[in-house]
């Protein structure tokens, strides 16, 4: 008999984990499909906001709590983007535009979750091959005629003829609040040429733990998130 718990939702510094279990080791009733099947369905909540892998999987899984875990972690995408990109002042506004904007990205996910082998001390190496999005990329190489444009925008202004207060109000609601939309729209001019780097694959393992329930490690599930969208050549 197989029994599923339902998920939980760790926040880590870029990516939010699915811990989902497995079967009931003892049972037996584990097998390589099983392992596939299962890596895939987090991958599909969280990336693509598709549940019924999930839903079929999970006992007493609702479609309520797949999308808490996919808003979530498009919430977690958006704020980690911002922060990186310096906006300082994000309003709620703002992190949903974003938000919804990795909702296109992650849509064009490109991963294969191929096969999976049984290790003697009964967890499964399973082997997902990915194609990492370069829109991060994309948008590094656009950042210099962007930023010039921006601050050009500016050029005129003189923090000294502001009061404080007046400084403090002009750089969060006029320049921060321009600056981040600004951003936003270049975001979104991108997802029509969004691309992908070279394929690459990793090996993660569902392994049980001692009631004999089956999960992904939180290491191994953010190594995998790492590589759906590729961040290195931000700032660079």
């Amino acid at each position: 008999m197989k029994k599923l718990r339902k998920l939980t939702l760790l926040t880590l510094a870029l990516s939010l984990v699915l811990c989902l279990t497995g079967c009931d080791l003892f049972g037996g009733g584990v097998t390589k499909e099983d392992a596939v099947d299962y890596v895939k369905a987090q991958m599909d909540v969280i990336y693509k906001g598709e549940f019924q892998g999930y839903l079929d999987l999970v006992a007493d899984s609702t479609e309520e709590e797949c999308q808490e875990a996919y808003d979530s972690k498009m919430t977690a995408e958006a704020e980690y983007l911002m922060s990186c990109l310096a906006i300082e002042y994000p309003t709620e506004e703002l992190t949903a535009r974003f938000a919804d904007l990795y909702r296109q990205i992650f849509a064009k996910a490109d991963y294969t979750v191929q096969e999976a082998s049984k290790l003697d001390d009964g967890s499964y190496s399973v082997k997902v091959v990915v194609k990492p999005i370069d829109i991060i990329d994309q948008l590094n190489s656009a950042w210099y005629d962007f930023s010039e444009e921006f601050e050009a925008k500016y050029a005129d202004v003189d923090p000294n003829a502001m009061t404080d207060a007046e400084w403090e109000d002009w750089y969060v609601n006029t320049y921060d609040a321009d600056y981040g939309q600004s951003l936003a729209d270049l975001l979104e001019s991108l997802i029509p040429s969004l691309g992908y780097m070279e394929e690459t694959s990793i090996l993660v393992q569902v392994q049980p733990d001692e009631d004999g329930y089956y999960y992904l490690s939180d290491d191994d599930f953010s190594n995998l998130d790492w590589l759906v969208v590729y961040y290195d050549s931000l700032g660079t």
